[in-house]
């Protein structure tokens, strides 16, 4: 397979795309229209990068953007919602905001089926079923790495998981290494994907109308696994990424982005990867799907904002970035990485792939957003039961049981 479209190609094909969609809306010629862009600074995406990927991406597509960039660490959701508050016309473009969030998502584009055909996942992250944010990059969270020294072969089923777990304790040597807040909750995420999601990918979706609720046998059995875990690891070890590239432990549950560390600070141990098994080996992978580009729905030219959007989203020097600076998995159908990305990457995105193509690829619990995202009288509460179940402070029935309660008003 050949790599991406060029930019300057991939604004045409949206360009068509855009303007049949757009029908008798669509401007006639003249001028290059100019667009608003907001976006956020962050570590991997300074102001220089998005001002150099907004320029060019607009010269290809036809529009001139004027960039507003929020600071370092600044929510632009939070940013979104108080110019809503303050009555200021939004951005036409924005990154990263999410539509949940807003409270008030019909203020966007509603991305329609045709304009979606590119992503393997369109509807990730969608608003009763609406599309309100672009789809174009991913991060499996999780997939396990682990230490080809240690584990020369990985487990297969969950069962031969434990056996493994417990197999490399009574060796002395530390099953599974983990790192962040966010540990447990994807442990938590693993086990409800293998549980719940692979016989029922649209369970929140039920949960949200009242059909099933936590308390159900498979999903109080995910939490039964997740409680289980903690005889094979402790929040209290800590270490993440650094831990297990210093060889420290055998497996390691981590999001993609992980392989970010380990092309910059690479092992003197081969680094394979798995899938979080299920009960009869059937491989699963959770991913969250966001970040990507929304457009206000009352843009001054939506035909160009759109086209704009599709564009910058399709890109191949942004999609490589995402690979490169933060480890994000495209989730464009016809993206190929670089030939220089690491093995980690590769091996964890070729999981990806052969997921998405057989229907494997699930939404990750706790990180998704939209309709398929924890609700969120619930995601605190989800947060500290996956900690609590992990460090043994609580029973599933009793972690369950607090979600449903919580969850109850809106549920």
């Amino acid at each position: 397979m050949g790599r991406l479209l060029t930019a300057s190609a991939c604004a045409a094909a949206v360009l068509l795309l855009a303007t049949a969609c757009q029908g008798d809306d669509a401007d006639g010629g003249g001028d290059a229209s100019t667009l608003t862009f907001l976006v956020a600074e962050t570590a991997e995406r300074p102001a220089a990068y998005w001002q150099t990927a907004a320029d060019r991406v607009g010269a290809a597509a036809d529009v001139k953007v004027e960039l507003t960039v929020i600071p370092l660490g600044a929510d632009p959701t939070g940013h979104v919602r108080d110019l809503i508050a303050a009555g200021t016309p939004l951005p036409d473009v924005m990154a990263g905001v999410s539509p949940n969030g807003l409270g008030t998502p019909e203020l966007l584009y509603a991305w329609q089926d045709a304009e979606l055909t590119r992503f393997r996942l369109p509807y990730s992250g969608s608003v009763a079923g609406k599309v309100y944010r672009l789809p174009a990059t991913g991060e499996a969270v999780p997939l396990v790495y682990y230490n080809k020294k240690l584990l020369p072969e990985p487990p297969g089923t969950y069962a031969e998981l434990l056996k493994t777990a417990g197999d490399l304790r009574d060796d002395g040597v530390r099953p599974f290494a983990v790192g962040g807040v966010d540990a447990a909750t994807l442990l938590w995420s693993a086990t409800v994907t293998t549980d719940v999601y692979r016989e029922a990918p649209t369970w929140m979706q039920h949960r949200r109308l009242g059909h099933v609720h936590f308390c159900d046998e498979n999903f109080q059995a995910s939490a039964e696994k997740l409680a289980g875990l903690g005889d094979y690891i402790s929040l209290t070890d800590g270490g993440g990424d650094a831990a297990f590239l210093a060889g420290e432990a055998a497996m390691y549950p981590a999001g993609s982005r992980f392989a970010v560390a380990a092309t910059a600070t690479p092992p003197d141990f081969e680094i394979g990867v798995f899938a979080w098994p299920a009960d009869d080996g059937g491989a699963v992978v959770p991913a969250y799907h966001g970040g990507g580009l929304s457009v206000s729905a009352a843009a001054k030219d939506l035909e160009a904002a759109r086209r704009f959007a599709l564009a910058f989203s399709v890109d191949q020097g942004n999609l490589d970035h995402a690979v490169t600076a933060e480890g994000l998995y495209p989730a464009v159908t016809d993206y190929v990485p670089p030939q220089s990305v690491s093995p980690a990457f590769q091996l964890g995105y070729d999981l990806y792939i052969a997921a998405a193509t057989t229907g494997g690829l699930l939404p990750a619990v706790g990180s998704e957003d939209g309709d398929d995202g924890v609700p969120s009288a619930a995601r605190e509460e989800w947060q500290t039961s996956a900690a609590r179940l992990l460090g043994g402070l609580t029973t599933p029935k009793d972690a369950c049981k607090a979600l449903d309660e919580v969850y109850a008003p809106t549920g």
